[in-house]
């Protein structure tokens, strides 16, 4: 077995996630990675050059002059695209065959190919065969390519197509990144950050494609709450992942994730924006003001963003709030938001009282009837945290957890959030354990040190930031423990968790 030293100034990190996906180099002294949304749409092969008609010709001009607009990379159903043809390869993991025997003009990623001639085309230049998938600002700049449908390749975290997410990988490694990829002769090493619900065969299936399409020098995989703790310089923790479909809910212990104790909920950032547009649309002087201007989901995750934010008591955000109304613009179009951006965000700590219908708009004759429910959680993200820490140890080791606390994720940027869950939690620790000297008398909340200035305003990127560090360390470091191409040439994807 052959050792390969990856050099420091050429690695990577991968994160990805259910809204949007991360790719940027090694770096703790700046922000270095780029973000696309976490969707692409399916892109058939050009037909073969035809003469047409004039008529087309006109036609086809008058599209171009159309300028292109953003799609919206909304959660209502997708539809699928059309199936590819039945001689197409599909993607498939075989751990008891040797990768190197596999037949070399195999299509496993997204149905994508790369002509083997060097003089036909730049070497990062995708040749489609049967299907491809495209992805950031080309989708946003293709038309055609989203009345096709939009495909989310990830459903609450975990892979739910696996051509479409290599697509997706393809994309923003190969055109996204500022720095091309060689794939013929790369010499960078990946590591990729996935949730803790990632099985045996997700991780094989991922290292497959970074080393037989993406032709990576070394790869590696960790988990995003390790690399969310790692980012804090801690090592024993609980991590409140609050991501856009799902929150994850992981207790880590001396660098060890309790997995029979992790929960996830079907609870995040799309439920609260789903809630606000519930409460927008009962808002009469919101929808007024709103005239002929669509409620997109891209205004709603704008308006959180920008504009909501958490209080301390839940019985507060039930009462209206009268003339106390804030100003917002959106596109040129100015709005004032009332008191629904207090109460979305109470979705995340009390989901089963979401669950009953706002009134109806009446001046804009405006229906939730027909909304999809805000959610289907049972438990909010306090009692959840709660269980996770009674289930993971003893009751003398519960401090640790309860000293350790870290709250990440899209939104977890929102005002107030830390706070009301602080008073949350201590209300069912201190009603539910008895008084003894185990008990812990507070909780105590992590954050990023100091020193790394650049990420001190986002502590939804401590994860990347993590990984960073941890890449760092795994690549440079003489123990080798990652992942080479003489590895998988020997052990085939099986190697990712056979030589850890």
């Amino acid at each position: 077995m052959t050792q390969v030293n990856p050099r420091e100034s050429r690695l990577i990190v991968l994160q990805t996630g259910s809204l949007n996906t991360k790719a940027g180099y090694v770096d703790h002294l700046s922000v270095p990675f780029v973000s696309i949304p976490s969707v692409v749409a399916f892109k058939p092969p050009k037909p073969e050059s035809q003469p047409a008609a004039a008529g087309a010709n006109d036609a086809t001009a008058s599209a171009a002059s159309t300028p292109a607009t953003a799609p919206s990379f909304s959660d209502k159903p997708i539809t699928a695209p059309p199936p590819p043809p039945a001689s197409t390869t599909t993607l498939s993991v075989d751990t008891t065959t040797n990768p190197s025997s596999a037949d070399p003009t195999l299509d496993v990623v997204g149905q994508l190919k790369v002509s083997a001639d060097e003089n036909a085309g730049s070497e990062n230049d995708v040749q489609p065969t049967a299907t491809s998938y495209i992805a950031g600002a080309k989708l946003a700049a293709d038309r055609d390519a989203q009345e096709g449908g939009l495909i989310r390749p990830l459903q609450e975290g975990v892979p739910a197509d696996w051509a479409a997410l290599a697509g997706l990988w393809q994309h923003i490694l190969l055109r996204e990144m500022p720095t091309p990829i060689n794939r013929s002769r790369n010499d960078w090493s990946l590591l990729l950050t996935v949730p803790v619900n990632w099985g045996k065969e997700d991780y094989a299936r991922a290292t497959q494609i970074m080393f037989e399409e993406l032709n990576f020098l070394a790869f590696w995989i960790v988990e995003q709450p390790l690399a969310a703790l790692y980012g804090c310089n801690m090592t024993t923790g609980l991590v409140i992942d609050i991501g856009h479909e799902t929150t994850d809910i992981t207790p880590i212990i001396d660098n060890s994730i309790v997995r029979y104790a992790h929960k996830t909920i079907p609870l995040g950032g799309r439920d609260v924006e789903m809630y606000l547009k519930r409460l927008l649309l009962a808002d009469s002087v919101f929808m007024g003001e709103l005239g002929d201007v669509e409620l997109s989901d891209d205004l709603v995750r704008a308006i959180k963003e920008n504009v909501c934010e958490s209080t301390m008591d839940r019985r507060a955000n039930l009462v209206p709030q009268g003339d106390d109304r804030v100003p917002f613009e959106y596109n040129g179009k100015k709005f004032t938001i009332g008191a629904a951006r207090y109460r979305c965000p109470e979705v995340l700590f009390d989901p089963i009282s979401t669950l009953l219908e706002p009134e109806t708009s009446s001046k804009t004759n405006a229906t939730t009837a027909f909304l999809p429910p805000c959610t289907h959680a049972k438990m909010g993200i306090a009692e959840a945290c709660y269980l996770a820490v009674t289930e993971a140890c003893e009751v003398e080791r519960r401090t640790l957890l309860w000293d350790s606390l870290l709250v990440t994720g899209g939104s977890s940027a929102l005002k107030g959030l830390r706070q009301r869950l602080d008073r949350e939690i201590m209300q069912l620790v201190a009603a539910s354990e008895t008084s003894n000297e185990f008990q812990a008398k507070e909780i105590k909340w992590m954050g990023m040190p100091d020193y790394f200035t650049v990420y001190k305003d986002a502590p939804s990127d401590v994860t990347y930031l993590g990984a960073s560090i941890v890449a760092r360390v795994i690549f440079t470091s003489s123990a080798f423990t990652y992942i080479t191409k003489s590895d998988y040439n020997e052990m085939g994807p099986a190697a990712i968790y056979l030589k850890a």
